[in-house]
């Protein structure tokens, strides 16, 4: 038995060795970025006085009000252009770090407040150079914003518009607010003794310092009996000893101690710093050159002493009695469980920065340095934010904007509105607008600088901008917009509508009143807000009301982003389309020109001229489709392609009828999935005037043309007046809270659809139409343009209400 014991034991060995070969972990792998040389190239003072607001972004930080994300970038390695990596390999340190941030972590980096790369910083000596570091780090701040990097050896000598967290912070490098400072976490912590004598008064430390240092401690502490001046071993500069030449080890000093002087004279200051706050040591800090470990939080006054010259160092000792120092000991204590092991430092690295970017996850000063509440004393209360309600309003819409004035007054939001009144032909009723709140009703006005002065005259902060379409808001909408814009005042701050697609705005009054100082004041006073999204100039900020449960909180921010996503993407889609039409309408001029005006000759190139604006389009459409997904970015090519089959088909000869209405049923097929899904309320009207139309046109074409023929025309003609009638269907009896730009060019390109094929059929059947190919031709591009634009829109707006 004992070989068998023998060969598990070798087998464990060996699967212990072999166990990184075994099990490949895909967040070990790599990824390959190269360095050039242009990237050494730095702007040394661009970022020295950045700030939150000019150097980073976080209005994805305010989507969620409960704790920031973070996006970990996967592991990365840079190479020179050499090949040869210049980054250094992952510590453990880096790891954990990595680790402790996954609570954190979200998988997109769009929806990511913060940025974690995938380079350790924590030691800038393991890279070939600290120029090399600071490169690498200009290469990520210029490709990333909210780049968060660790240091904890090493100090950088520029800034970047990263936030550097370091426990080397010199004071004319740090910026206040934005860069955090960190202790110096050693890596281990001592074994403790239960019960250490106090031995000493006072611990100098002056290991490895300069020499007129040294001189400088043994001159002001030795004639001070209860002061103890620790240098190097003259016989053995690797161990310390006291002034008498006794070799005595420091940390057992130090436990042994009252109070240690920790100056920036002496190399290891920082450690040393460390370990008086583990051994519960008041530290005595001289360091006027280097900012302490989070002091823009930590009052370090509370349990250190910090004389202004080595020379009052006795005297502020002296003047510590043992109650005090018990207390200050007591706290040190108490501080130092936030920087007991290195995940406590970044988790108190974290709420520093939650503190900073979150205005619910600011913490009061007793919370920071672990006190007790303070007792009879009066509350700070914030004076609130007087809001004035700005609205549109006629006979119809009169009862709604009431019901949000008093809807809102009684949950004390606002302090006045002003009502633009628009119905000309009725007047205001003073009986339905008295209220507790003062409410200012204009009449007369005209354009919208006549606003101005009325803006500027009133007593508020803010002014909220409702729609003229219904739009009903949340009270907690609303405050938390508020909050949002307290932070941000300079911002333009959306608040979606519960139950249709429009949007109110939340705006500082100066900036309201320079918007309509701009371009916009001659614009008429009954146009809506909507130029308000794009005057700013500024970020735009979506609040959304969030869940406290994280899953619903999750949801609910994807949501928030459909609404700012879709009206960005329609901008973009629409100067495409600007250009796409610029191009085909050119395309169309050249096959009219080519056709001497659109004249059908049944030659060999008559078919191509007339079909290459309708392949333009289709290429469009497959390539590009103007953000539309893939689904109906297909759909919508197959519909222009079998348009273009039927192009062909009748432009080639006169039998070419019937089978080019074929194929043009096929894409009329392809363009219904667009709209087929979608409610259904019949417009009836409509749909007898077509009914009674096909009943003449058919009659026509029954005695005049082939069965057959008549068969095929029937079927095309059926999808076509159903296409007709739907998408008129869906634009007279849409919703309120339907995108009607998309559902009106459709319905009026199957219109002009129609009215081509009509006067096709008439001409070709009964009797010649005068310019009949001009109306055919110029209604049937202009058909497929406006379809093709129609089915955009609406599929674009589809795709964010399913998202």
């Amino acid at each position: 038995m004992k070989w068998v014991y023998g060969c598990i034991s070798v087998l464990a060995i060996c699967l212990l060795y072999f166990r990184p070969y075994f099990q490949r972990n895909p967040a070990n792998d790599f990824v390959k970025w190269t360095l050039k040389k242009s990237n050494y190239t730095l702007e040394t003072h661009r970022f020295e006085n950045c700030t939150w607001s000019t150097c980073l972004r976080f209005q994805h930080c305010m989507l969620n009000y409960t704790s920031l994300s973070v996006y970990i970038q996967p592991l990365l390695a840079i190479v020179d252009e050499n090949d040869n990596v210049i980054t250094p390999v992952p510590s453990q340190e880096f790891l954990t770090i990595r680790s402790s941030l996954k609570s954190y972590a979200v998988s997109d980096p769009q929806q990511a407040c913060m940025f974690f790369p995938g380079v350790d910083f924590l030691n800038l000596y393991r890279f070939p150079s600290i120029e090399v570091a600071h490169a690498v780090a200009a290469m990520l701040s210029d490709r990333f914003y909210n780049v968060l990097i660790f240091t904890l050896i090493g100090q950088w000598r520029h800034a970047f518009r990263q936030i550097v967290a370091s426990s080397v912070t010199s004071r004319h490098t740090y910026r206040h607010r934005l860069d955090i400072s960190l202790p110096s976490f050693p890596g281990f912590l001592a074994p403790r003794k239960k019960s250490a004598v106090v031995r000493y008064d006072l611990l100098v430390l002056a290991m490895n310092a300069s020499a007129s240092y040294k001189e400088d401690c043994l001159k002001e502490f030795d004639g001070f009996e209860s002061a103890t001046v620790l240098t190097d071993c003259l016989d053995s500069p690797w161990f310390t000893c006291d002034t008498a030449g006794i070799q005595i080890d420091w940390l057992e000093a130090l436990q042994g101690s009252k109070f240690v002087l920790i100056h920036q004279e002496m190399p290891l200051f920082k450690t040393a710093l460390f370990k008086a706050m583990e051994f519960s040591v008041i530290p005595v800090i001289f360091m006027p050159k280097y900012v302490l470990p989070f002091s823009d939080y930590i009052d370090w006054n509370v349990f250190s002493l910090q004389p202004s010259s080595l020379s009052q160092v006795r005297d502020v000792i002296k003047a510590i009695d043992d109650v005090r120092a018990q207390t200050m000991r007591n706290q040190l204590r108490a501080v130092f469980s936030d920087f007991s092991s290195l995940k406590r430092i970044v988790a108190m690295t974290w709420r520093v920065l939650e503190a900073r970017m979150l205005p619910l996850k600011a913490r009061k000063y007793e919370y920071w340095n672990k006190l007790t509440d303070r007792m009879f004393t009066l509350p700070h209360f914030e004076p609130a934010t007087k809001v004035m309600l700005l609205a549109h309003c006629d006979m119809q819409s009169a009862k709604y904007i009431v019901e949000l004035i008093r809807h809102l007054e009684s949950a004390e939001l606002l302090s006045t509105a002003t009502i633009i009144w628009r119905d000309e032909e009725s007047s205001p009723s003073k009986e339905m607008w008295e209220n507790s709140l003062p409410v200012e009703i204009i009449t007369g006005a005209k354009k919208l600088r006549d606003l101005i002065p009325l803006v500027k005259r009133s007593r508020i902060d803010a002014v909220l901008i409702v729609p003229v379409a219904l739009c009903h808001l949340d009270v907690g909408i609303i405050r938390k917009a508020l909050n949002i814009w307290r932070v941000v005042p300079n911002r333009s701050i959306t608040l979606p509508c519960k139950s249709s697609d429009f949007s109110a705005n939340l705006l500082h009054k100066m900036l309201f009143t320079s918007i309509l100082s701009g371009s916009h004041k001659d614009a008429d006073l009954d146009t809506p807000f909507d130029f308000l999204n794009e005057a700013s100039g500024s970020i735009l900020l979506v609040t959304r009301d969030q869940l406290d449960a994280s899953t619903s909180a999750q949801t609910r921010s994807t949501k928030t982003e459909c609404v700012i996503l879709h009206s960005l993407k329609m901008r973009a889609s629409q100067s495409t389309l600007n250009a796409v039409g610029v191009i085909y309408f050119v395309l169309i001029a050249i096959f009219f020109y080519q056709s001497n005006g659109f004249v059908k000759f049944y030659n060999a190139m008559y078919p191509v001229w007339k079909v290459i604006p309708i392949v333009f389009l289709g290429l469009f459409a497959a390539i590009d489709g103007g953000g539309l997904p893939p689904g109906k970015r297909a759909a919508l090519t197959l519909g222009l392609i079998f348009g273009g089959i039927g192009d062909v088909l009748i432009g080639s000869s006169k039998e070419g009828l019937p089978p080019g209405g074929v194929a043009f049923a096929v894409g009329h097929l392809f363009y219904m999935s667009f709209f087929i899904s979608r409610p259904l309320k019949i417009y009836w009207p409509l749909l007898y005037f077509v009914a009674a139309w096909a009943a003449v046109l058919g009659t026509v074409v029954y005695f005049l043309r082939d069965p057959f023929d008549v068969f095929i025309g029937s079927i095309y003609s059926l999808i076509l007046k159903t296409c007709v009638v739907t998408t008129a269907s869906h634009y007279i009896n849409r919703d309120a809270g339907d995108k009607d730009e998309g559902l009106y060019l459709r319905f009026l390109g199957y219109m002009l659809f129609y009215v081509s094929d009509s006067v096709l059929i008439w001409d070709d059947t009964a009797f010649k139409v005068p310019l009949a190919e001009l109306i055919i031709l110029s209604t049937y591009y202009a058909a497929q343009y406006l379809i093709l634009c129609g089915n955009i829109h609406t599929g674009l707006y589809v795709k964010s209400k399913e998202t």
